[in-house]
């Protein structure tokens, strides 16, 4: 499990850098603080939840640490 959550922290790393964006960016567009998403990339918290939506051409992700 720890190698998966490590995992997971390198790809939100990835992710971010590939878009250009900050953690505070990120966490906007994902509906959690910045905080969090910061720890996730360190892996040193786990999600509880993500539930992600699509309308009007738009995807929204949330995120629950």
């Amino acid at each position: 499990m720890d190698e998966q959550i490590r995992q997971i922290g390198e790809r939100i790393r990835g992710l971010r850098d590939a878009l250009d964006l900050s953690v505070e960016d990120m966490a906007g567009q994902c509906g959690c603080r910045w905080n969090n998403i910061s720890r996730l990339s360190r892996a040193s918290v786990t999600l509880r939840s993500v539930r992600c939506s699509k309308s009007d051409g738009s995807a929204t992700c949330r995120l629950t640490c």
